[in-house]
């Protein structure tokens, strides 16, 4: 130090508050990167997902940086579930027509009669029928069941009948911290896929890119949803799938052929090495939790 300023980066020496025009400033400032950067990334997320995803990359200003990208996708994910009433998960519980619901509760197993479960992704939350007497059938099927294993599998199934939203909370708390600790993961099966980058800072970048554009693609599945059309998650999927394919092939310059099957490869892996347990762990908790309620 010569004087009150560094030389090298100009950092002043005497010690101050921050005060609430400052910390206005630091906002304003993230809020109008983020506001500028916008368009053009929305732009490039859908039309040209090659240039985003080499440009988080290389660091082009012309977009934000991939954590601010991330953290701005997920925030606009869950704030799109909440103004639209969508379910990320709900299980129903049906009917079946001309059928009167029954539950036979025998030394080994439980004869069900008259209803079916089924799982919806993405749903509105109004979709979601409550049938009074089925759920007199389970709680009676319940509470006179010898077997404490049954008692819990009758209950699970009757607070789905009586509110088929009620694992939906826990999702939405769940998903998102589950997908921060995930991505690490998703870098790291990339790696032996795709030598040519030889940092795993590079595949992190991918990861971050690619979590991104699931997000986006998700709100994509709930409105074909709320279209009244059907299999929304899986329409997000398919084309989560193709957007990879073409990041893939640009950003580690794979041939086609092998940006199609590495692809395939690594969602594969993804999925049975990460969110299969995942999955398992979450049903696992629940049904914990009903056994010690």
């Amino acid at each position: 130090m010569t004087g009150r300023y560094c030389a090298a980066c100009g950092m002043d020496s005497h010690r101050h508050r921050r005060r609430w025009g400052d910390l206005m400033r630091d906002y304003l400032d993230t809020f109008y990167e983020v506001a500028v950067h916008a368009p053009r990334t929305l732009i490039a997320l859908f039309a040209r997902p090659q240039d985003l995803v080499v440009g988080l990359r290389d660091g082009d200003h012309r977009y934000p940086t991939p954590f601010k990208l991330y953290v701005t996708a997920s925030a606009i994910f869950f704030l799109f579930i909440a103004i639209s009433g969508v379910s990320i998960y709900q299980v129903f519980v049906h009917r079946t027509p001309g059928v009167q619901p029954s539950i036979i509760v025998h030394p080994d197993r439980i004869e069900t009669h008259g209803y079916w479960l089924e799982d919806r992704f993405l749903h509105r939350r109004d979709a979601a029928p409550r049938d009074p007497e089925l759920v007199r059938v389970i709680t009676q099927a319940r509470n006179t069941s010898p077997n404490p294993n049954f008692k819990v599998s009758l209950e699970f199934v009757r607070r789905l009948a009586d509110d088929p939203r009620w694992m939906n909370e826990d999702v939405e708390a769940w998903a998102p911290r589950a997908l921060w600790l995930l991505m690490p993961i998703y870098a790291l099966l990339l790696w032996p896929l795709f030598r040519k980058a030889p940092y795993l800072t590079d595949h992190f970048i991918f990861a971050v890119w690619a979590h991104t554009t699931l997000y986006l693609l998700l709100i994509l599945g709930a409105l074909w949803n709320m279209t009244g059309l059907l299999y929304g998650l899986g329409v997000a999927l398919v084309l989560y799938q193709i957007y990879l394919t073409v990041g893939l092939r640009a950003y580690y310059g794979a041939s086609w052929a092998g940006a199609i099957v590495k692809g395939a490869v690594h969602s594969a892996l993804y999925a049975v090495l990460c969110w299969l347990p995942v999955v398992a762990i979450f049903f696992i908790a629940q049904i914990t939790r009903l056994m010690q309620a």
